[in-house]
């Protein structure tokens, strides 16, 4: 099981990173990544293997500690009955935190979540972020679920604590009448039936919130590598430019090597930090790291469901974005800005109104769908000109082209859009369409309809 975890990860991530970088690169990134997933795993699967053997060598293994942390102090009796004075009470701060999680989880509008998504475009490359659009969707519905089954759980518990108050003597044997009935629930009239289901649902509500937690923080640790990999490389293909040092048609695929070179670099680094016996490091370390590895470390040797449950939530979710990354995107969509709320969120092409009376149609373009076609809202200057853009983007209604419109860059609840003006007035009334269409190879067309009131001839 450690072996397909390590080759799926390891796949997940060689996809990420060599795709479109080589030949097939996404045949070959999940060869390589699957393959060295496979060799990680058994190379470390077991410390009397020949591998552990040269390991131990090279890197004794260090004694188990009597405490933890940098030259520890005994604790004090007081310190301990604190904990376990915690420990009887917590479920109070439990219950009231997993609602509070599972509130702000369902106060997440994806579609606010891509949009600022897509303010990381000067620093990420627009693959990743189409990826992380769609990994985003399935990691919150993926974290709502887990909340909601810790919750669910809890609310068992409560249950059967009140089930225990109200009838203390549980199962009342002698009122099971009828054949069937006593054989489904004789094995229930134990006397202790009810403490012991009470404790194994509260021993199961506790490790469903801890593998949640530890789940969210893998996911966590996941985008921070991935999202630091892409935005050192960018930033250094930025700073070698900036020398004037022009890097041409290269720049997108050096870019591609450096990101990979920064993962390995940030792979090692946080590997050097996890294990480094610096007094300095290690004291920060114990402070903020350990506390997310503990999760791991006690949970991971419990069941082989526990270790794929734990293993699986990050790459499920950046896998789904890398196989469906445009179908959880919202700029694929179109609206209307007369139907949006204030201050929310511009995630699609949009037009003021959907029944135009004025003789004119406004044209709003998010920053998404620009992206999509190549363009950087976010660096004015290597926005092309309405001419270039033109060519880039044809305007049409109902599949007429019409001339190349003035756009103009504008502001949409802090984030950059473009923006237009298109007459309208020589159209008949009634329902039109206007389509952008994308001069990119296989792109398919954009429609917005739109319903002309009357004609201003």
């Amino acid at each position: 099981m450690q072996r397909l975890i390590y080759s799926i990860t390891g796949a997940t991530a060689g996809v990420i990173y060599l795709a479109d970088l080589l030949p097939y690169g996404a045949a070959v990134g999940m060869i390589i990544g699957a393959t060295l997933g496979w060799l990680t795993a058994v190379l470390t699967a077991s410390e009397n293997g020949r591998f552990g053997g040269l390991l131990r060598k090279v890197w004794p293994v260090p004694r188990s500690p009597r405490s933890f942390g940098v030259n520890p102090k005994e604790l004090e009796p007081d310190e301990v009955n604190y904990i376990h004075e915690v420990r009887r009470i917590s479920y109070h701060t439990e219950i009231v935190i997993t609602v509070g999680l599972l509130a702000g989880l369902l106060s997440i509008d994806h579609g606010d979540m891509e949009a600022s998504l897509w303010l990381l475009s000067s620093f990420l490359p627009y693959y990743l972020i189409e990826m992380l659009c769609s990994a985003s969707f399935f990691a919150i519905w993926i974290l709502r679920l887990g909340i909601l089954a810790h919750l669910f759980l809890r609310s068992l518990w409560i249950g059967l604590v009140g089930l225990g108050f109200a009838y203390p003597s549980g199962v009342n044997r002698t009122r099971l009448h009828g054949a069937l009935t006593s054989r489904f629930y004789k094995h229930l009239t134990a006397p202790d039936t009810a403490v012991r289901l009470t404790i194994r649902i509260e021993h199961l509500s506790s490790e469903a919130y801890s593998v949640w937690l530890s789940g969210f923080f893998s996911l966590a640790m996941w985008t921070i590598w991935l999202v630091g990999s892409h935005s050192l490389a960018t930033a250094s293909i930025y700073a070698i430019t900036y020398v004037g040092t022009d890097l041409g048609s290269n720049a997108e695929a050096l870019a591609r090597y450096t990101a990979l070179a920064y993962a390995v670099g940030l792979v090692i680094l946080w590997s050097f930090l996890r294990v480094t016996q610096s007094e300095d490091i290690a004291r920060w370390r114990q402070s903020l790291l350990e506390i997310f590895y503990y999760y791991r470390a006690v949970l991971l040797p419990q069941s082989r469901i526990t270790a794929v449950v734990l293993s699986s939530l990050p790459v499920i979710c950046l896998a789904s974005g890398m196989i469906l990354p445009d179908s959880f995107s919202s700029h694929g969509d179109y609206t209307y800005v007369e139907r949006l709320s204030p201050n929310s969120s511009l995630n699609s092409p949009a037009l003021r109104k959907m029944r135009v009376e004025e003789g004119y149609l406004e044209i709003f373009l998010n920053q998404g769908y620009l992206a999509s076609t190549g363009i950087d809202i976010q660096r004015p200057d290597h926005l092309p000109s309405s001419s270039l853009f033109a060519e880039r983007i044809s305007v049409a209604i109902d599949g007429t082209p019409i001339a190349p419109p003035q756009w103009m860059i504008t502001s949409w609840s802090g984030r950059p859009i473009l923006y237009s003006v298109v007459p309208v007035h020589h159209l008949p009334p009634g329902p039109h369409q206007l389509n952008l269409l994308d001069q990119t190879p296989n792109a398919p067309p954009f429609s917005i309809p739109f319903f002309v009131l009357h004609s201003e001839h």
